[in-house]
C-alpha cells in the first residue's frame, strides 16, 4: 500500500510538474504570436507607407499635367473665341470701302500674335519598373523563429526501400553529380565530360548539353534551370537555362573555391567551399551569409 501510494503521488506530482512547464510553455508561444502579429502590421504599415508615398507621387504628377492641359486648352479656346470674331468682322467690311484698308493693315499687325507654327510639348509619360519580391529579405525583416532542433519519427511502412533506377557505366565515366528531374529521368556530370546528360532510369541517354568546362556538382532550380560548380574546382557558380542553353556566372565566391551545392525550399543556395565553409547565397547569387562546419568538400 505504501508502494501504491508514493507512485500515485509521483504522478501527481508530475501532472502537476507538467501541468505548469505546459502552461509556461503556452504562455510564451501566446507572446510570440503576439510579436509576430506585432511585425506583421508593421510590415504592412511600412509597404502601405511606401505604396502610399509612390501613389501620392503619381497624384502630383498627374495634378501637374491636368493643370498645364487645362491652362493649355483655355487659352486655345480664348484664340478660338477672339478669330471667331475677327473673321466676322472681316466677312461684314465692305471690299469697296476705305474700311478694308484699315482691317488689312490692323490685321497684319494682329494675326502674327496667333501663331499656329509652335508645336506643342507631348507630355513625358512616367515609367513604373515593377521591383522584385524578396522572400528571404522579407522573412530576415519580419523575424526568425530560434528553437533547439526537434526530430519526428515518421512510419514509412514495413515495404523495403526499393532502388529507382540501377545502370552500370565504365569506370573511367563515372557519375560526379546527379540531378532528378522526375521520377523517370536526371541529369548527370560525367568525370571529365565537357557537358551536362540526361538519362531515363534504364541509362539510357534522351538528351546532352555541351558545354566549356566540366561541371562537378548541380543542383536543379525549378524546371529551367541548373547550378553547376566545376571540376577543377573554381570560385565560381554557373547557371545553365534550360530554355536557351545559355550559361551565365550565377555567383563568384572570392578567396574560395565552391565544391558542393545544394538549394532548399526557400530557394536559397547552399555552397560548400574548400576552405570548411558554407556560403549562403539569395536566388540572385548575392553573399547572404557564411558560417563554418569543420569538415572539408
Amino acid at each position: 500500500m505504501k508502494t501504491i501510494c508514493s507512485k500515485i503521488t509521483f504522478f501527481q506530482n508530475k501532472m502537476s510538474t507538467q501541468g505548469c512547464t505546459y502552461k509556461a510553455f503556452t504562455n510564451t508561444i501566446g507572446l510570440m504570436k503576439k510579436d509576430v502579429g506585432f511585425q506583421r502590421e508593421r510590415f504592412k504599415a511600412e509597404v502601405d507607407s511606401v505604396v502610399d508615398a509612390l501613389l501620392a507621387e503619381l497624384s502630383v504628377i498627374e495634378k501637374e499635367e491636368a493643370t498645364t492641359y487645362q491652362k493649355d486648352y483655355q487659352h486655345s479656346e480664348k484664340n478660338i473665341g477672339e478669330l471667331t470674331r475677327l473673321l466676322a468682322t472681316v466677312e461684314m467690311t465692305d471690299t469697296w470701302c476705305m474700311s478694308m484698308i484699315e482691317t488689312e493693315m490692323s490685321l497684319r499687325t494682329t494675326l502674327p500674335s496667333y501663331d499656329v507654327n509652335v508645336e506643342d510639348a507631348v507630355p513625358k509619360l512616367p515609367s513604373f519598373v515593377t521591383g522584385h519580391i524578396n522572400r528571404l529579405l522579407v522573412a530576415k525583416m519580419v523575424g526568425e523563429l530560434n528553437h533547439q532542433n526537434q526530430y519526428q519519427k515518421i512510419e514509412i511502412g514495413s515495404r523495403p526501400v526499393q532502388p529507382l533506377s540501377k545502370f552500370t557505366v565504365h569506370q573511367q565515366n563515372h557519375i560526379l553529380g546527379i540531378c532528378p528531374v522526375d521520377n523517370y529521368h536526371a541529369w548527370l556530370s560525367i568525370h571529365q565530360y565537357k557537358g551536362l546528360v540526361l538519362v531515363n532510369r534504364e541509362g539510357i541517354v534522351s538528351e546532352t548539353i555541351e558545354l566549356d568546362f566540366c561541371p562537378y556538382r548541380i543542383a536543379m532550380v525549378g524546371m529551367t534551370s541548373i547550378l553547376m560548380t566545376s571540376f577543377p574546382l573554381s570560385s565560381c557558380v554557373y547557371k545553365l537555362s534550360l530554355l536557351n542553353k545559355q550559361v551565365t556566372t550565377f555567383s563568384d565566391i572570392r578567396l574560395c573555391k565552391v565544391n558542393d551545392i545544394s538549394i532548399n525550399r526557400s530557394d536559397a543556395v547552399f555552397v560548400m567551399t574548400d576552405t570548411s565553409e558554407v556560403v549562403v547565397l539569395n536566388p540572385l547569387g548575392t553573399i547572404v551569409r557564411s558560417f563554418r562546419c569543420g569538415i572539408n568538400g
